[in-house]
């Protein structure tokens, strides 16, 4: 068992450099924005709960829960927008790594 796991992580890495090595920008893009779109649900989920808490607490003016209601609506937008940049660059890569494994098959 310990040695089909060492055999799989090896797997990986080797995946991983193959991918690495057909597009380099792509690659570093596409981990660029997964960490970004894994960051805005925290974001989103932190500045609801904050809404949420002044308007049972009324502590501030109805001026500033308009100005975060807004910058929510801004990060949800946002995290969109990201991650359709995130599929399109994931899409791209995928091609690039399906033709190059098929070119290095056809042996060209």
């Amino acid at each position: 068992m310990g040695k089909d796991k060492i055999n799989h992580l090896e797997c990986i890495k080797i995946a991983f450099k193959m991918i690495y090595e057909v597009d380099k920008n792509s690659f570093a893009i596409t981990i660029i924005l997964s960490i970004v779109s894994g960051v805005f649900p925290f974001l989103v989920l932190k500045l609801g709960q904050t809404i949420i808490n002044i308007i049972q607490i009324h502590s501030t003016r109805f001026d500033n829960i308009i100005i975060l209601i807004l910058i929510y609506l801004s990060l949800q937008f946002i995290s969109v927008i990201v991650d359709n940049i995130k599929n399109y660059y994931l899409q791209r890569l995928s091609n690039e790594v399906t033709y190059s494994s098929m070119r290095k098959v056809m042996g060209k």
